[in-house]
């Protein structure tokens, strides 16, 4: 930064703080800064020197326990001609009960139990099959493993947190039966350098190692991880060797250690080039990347000339996706460079935010004129809709105007996409829509059923395959047809002057949705 210039101001992150909080997330962080907390209604100061953008500060103690105030600001120490940021400040409220703490099912036997939803810092009470153990969640987790005796199957497993004496709600769950073992392998190719190996085939809830056997032997690269599905991506330091055989081992549901049923040879690097942005739409916080298995790739934006990262992270033969802080925004400038054996790549190309909705209208009315009436007594399918989104879910709607004085409509109308890959989706529906004319005996049954001249399609469907960034991506692209059938039944002419005819005797519509 340029001498007389201000630090930005740092950005608090993850949820709100409160009383009896032991941590906090902090990023917005230039490297090297040293970031200070005054807790204002505490008389405390406390600071630490940050060297990557965002990190968990773990307080010398607990906020206190009825609420307060504090200030974050970052400086630049050691000589550097640079104004600190402007305080950040917060007020907290007093402290809540912890959530409901989330557990995942164990196995029969697992001498562990992996808990979700913790605040750090809380204390933690199990009781398992009528045996109950203490802990303590480490500062600044939310997730961790703790270790219980031998579980039997079908035993009830129970799990409190609390802080400052607050207690939550308990969080339970079954002991499941002891799976058939599972053939765990790591997946290649795996390139000198790499940080990270994708092991899959794991028995869900089991502890993964990764190691790897070179010309000194076998040894450890990872520590041991806790895998909640039947794959995951384990960190490895130091990078893979050229040359060296990579394995992984087990630990499930009591049992001993279990080595992959085979191996994985590390290849050479090859040319680190500019990674690509393959797909990056609005409201999502990851982008999905073209790079090497193993590259740690960062994501920048491009915004009034300047250049900011929002996001790094470690990509596999299975994951291709770099998380990034904050929701994008359609229309966005991204890029992004890959790093692997102190190689870091050029920049790669521009990528543009695309939308994360799309709505595709019917356009003009449609009209079907009634010719057995005068000029202007007409069906009208007046709007028409389709909104998609890459959440995955769809709606369809239809507006429908009748105008003909002596005839009901039944229309079936919907909208179909389609992509020239041979992508299809369609949705479709029914509407009932009276005469309008509040006089016809036989109009006046069907509307004091429920029935009017203006009717409406809506329809939600979820469609969980669009979360796909590749599959929504077609989406985009598709082309919209809007049609509907109408079909028109005409009172007969001596209705009109039999005003004492029986509701029984008045044929039912079909049902509408």
């Amino acid at each position: 930064m340029e001498p007389g210039a201000q630090l930005p101001q740092v950005v608090l992150r993850g949820s709100a703080p409160r009383g009896c909080d032991a941590s906090m997330v902090i990023g917005g962080v230039v490297d090297g800064a040293l970031v200070t907390i005054d807790r204002v209604s505490e008389g405390l100061s406390e600071s630490a020197a940050f060297d990557l953008e965002s990190l968990t500060y773990v307080l010398s103690s607990p906020l206190d326990s009825g609420g307060g105030e504090l200030t974050v600001v970052q400086s630049l120490i050691g000589g550097c001609e640079v104004e600190a940021s402007e305080p950040v400040g917060v007020r907290f409220g007093p402290a809540q009960a912890p959530g409901r703490p989330a557990l995942q099912p164990p196995c029969e036997g697992s001498p562990f139990l992996w808990v979700e939803g913790l605040r750090g810092g809380a204390d933690i009470e199990i009781e398992a099959d009528g045996t109950v153990f203490h802990a303590r969640v480490a500062p600044g987790g939310n997730a961790q493993r703790f270790d219980v005796t031998g579980l039997r199957a079908g035993a009830t497993v129970s799990v409190t947190q609390s802080m400052c004496g607050l207690v939550s709600e308990p969080g339970t769950v079954t002991v499941g039966p002891r799976p058939a073992g599972a053939d765990h392998r790591p997946v290649g190719p795996l390139f000198a350098c790499a940080r990270v190996v994708r092991v899959v085939g794991v028995t869900p809830g089991a502890l993964v190692r990764v190691a790897a056997r070179g010309a000194l032997g076998e040894y450890f690269l990872s520590p041991w991880v806790w895998s909640p599905t039947d794959r995951i991506a384990v960190e490895v330091t130091p990078g893979l060797v050229e040359g060296d055989v990579v394995f992984a081992v087990q630990v499930a549901c009591g049992g001993g250690p279990s080595r992959s049923v085979s191996d994985e040879p590390v290849e050479p690097l090859p040319d680190v080039q500019p990674p690509e942005i393959a797909f990056g739409f609005s409201s999502r916080r990851s982008v999905t990347v073209v790079a090497l298995p193993g590259a740690l790739v960062r994501v920048f934006r491009r915004r009034d000339g300047a250049e900011e990262e929002i996001g790094r992270g470690l990509v596999d033969p299975e994951h291709d996706r770099v998380p990034v802080g904050e929701p994008l925004e359609e229309g966005e400038e991204l890029f992004a460079t890959q790093e692997i054996c102190d190689i870091r790549s050029e920049h790669g190309p521009e990528y543009r935010v695309r939308p994360g909705q799309r709505v595709f209208s019917m356009g003009a009315p449609k009209v079907r004129p009634v010719t057995s009436e005068p000029p202007g007594h007409d069906i009208t399918w007046f709007e028409g809709r389709l909104q998609c989104s890459i959440d995955g879910e769809s709606r369809f709607v239809g507006r429908f105007r009748n105008t003909a004085e002596n005839s009901t409509a039944d229309i079936h109308a919907g909208v179909t996409i389609r992509h020239p890959s041979g992508f299809r989706f369609g949705v479709s529906g029914d509407v009932f829509l009276t005469a309008e004319n509040d006089d016809h005996p036989t109009n006046k049954l069907w509307m004091a059923k429920g029935y009017r001249p203006d009717g409406e399609i809506s329809i939600k469907r979820p469609q969980p395959a669009w979360r796909d960034p590749a599959q929504w991506s077609i989406v985009l692209d598709s082309q919209a047809t809007f049609e509907w059938v109408q079909a028109l039944s005409t009172f007969p002419e001596s209705e009109a002057d039999d005003g004492e005819e029986d509701d029984e005797k008045a044929p039912n519509p079909p049902p509408s949705n």
